[in-house]
């Protein structure tokens, strides 16, 4: 049979072409190419377009897959659309809710209208109120998160969680670990400083409530060949007591300069606790203790530090450092 038309279908409904039900179909319905459903859908649609006038409980496969209202279960194909919330998930290339989903939507394109609570991945993601889960892709974006958003680019407001992606956008964020991170509500902080391997740097910090980035440029100028370096980092700091914190970083700088370029890089990476207090208002006194690992292919390289140095391979030494410094902001 090319064509079937009915009032709704209560069972199994087939035909080669077009299945038409103007009404609710609660079962199967399947066809080579059309499938409508006037009314709620209860089962199953099958075809290359499928069409719910109503809402669904059950499942949608097909090129295209459209349900006026809510949908409770799954829908797939390469367009997948309900017009109202979601329940279940949406399996596509272009996965679009006109309201809430709780579930997963997973394509290249997910848009949720309403609020998330579940997973969204694909290479956009986009959630137009408050998500509750995670977002994975290369460009994420919606209202407050409770959650996770990874990616190359994350957008959000208020973030009780995390933010992890090369630029980080937030009104306000627990945590933010990427290369560049902006919040409304969040701080930045220049330091200047010295340690005691005589490397002296200026470093831009920028952070929110429980974490922050660090970029930074400095010079070696007491070595016989001076050097200069460009690096980044990242941290976690806590209040210890009023106007003084404990951080916890990491840092990882290139040196340059003397043509080491041409061997190969010239690293000092450096794990580092600090502690820093308030002087006056807007100047904060910092230091504390690191353990510099130095990366060099050049054997002969004046860099290092003026007690405790040992080695750890054949291109690798390592000293502990003392470093201290100004933080302005």
């Amino acid at each position: 049979m090319l064509g079937a038309l009915s009032g709704g279908v209560d069972g199994v409904s087939l035909s080669g072409v077009t299945d038409l039900a103007l009404g609710d179909v609660d079962g199967l319905q399947v066809s080579g190419v059309f499938s409508f459903a006037e009314g709620d859908l209860d089962g199953v649609q099958l075809g290359v377009v499928d069409v719910v006038g109503g809402g669904m409980a059950g499942t949608q496969l097909g090129v295209l897959a459209f349900v006026g209202g809510a949908a409770s279960g799954l829908q797939g194909g390469v367009l997948t659309v309900s017009g109202g919330r979601l329940d279940g998930g949406q399996l596509g290339v272009v996965d679009v809710a006109g309201g809430g989903v709780s579930g997963a939507q997973l394509g290249v394109i997910t848009v949720a209208g309403g609020p998330l609570e579940g997973l969204q991945a694909g290479v956009v993601n986009v959630v137009s109120a408050r998500a509750d889960g995670a977002q994975l892709g290369v460009v994420n974006v919606a209202g407050d998160v409770h959650g996770a958003q990874l990616g190359l680019v994350n957008v959000g407001g208020r973030v009780q969680g995390a933010q992890i992606g090369l630029i980080n956008v937030a009104d306000e964020a627990d945590a933010q670990i990427g290369l560049v991170g902006v919040q409304g509500s969040g701080w930045a902080r220049l330091r200047v400083s010295g340690d005691s391997t005589g490397v002296l740097q200026a470093e831009l910090v920028h952070g929110g409530a429980w974490t922050h980035m660090i970029l930074t440029a400095g010079a070696a100028p007491f070595l016989q060949r001076p050097r200069a370096s460009v690096g980044a980092g990242l941290g976690a700091h806590v209040t210890l007591v009023e106007d003084v914190e404990l951080h916890v970083e990491l840092l990882a700088r290139v040196m340059l300069g003397d043509g080491v370029e041409l061997r190969g890089p010239e690293m000092l990476v450096e794990p580092r606790v600090l502690v820093s207090g308030a002087l006056v208002p807007a100047v904060r006194l910092y230091g504390g203790l690191g353990y510099q690992m130095h990366f060099t292919p050049d054997a002969s390289s004046e860099l290092r530090g003026p007690v405790g140095a040992h080695t750890l391979g054949s291109f690798i030494d390592a000293w502990p450092a003392l470093v201290a410094g100004l933080e302005l902001f």
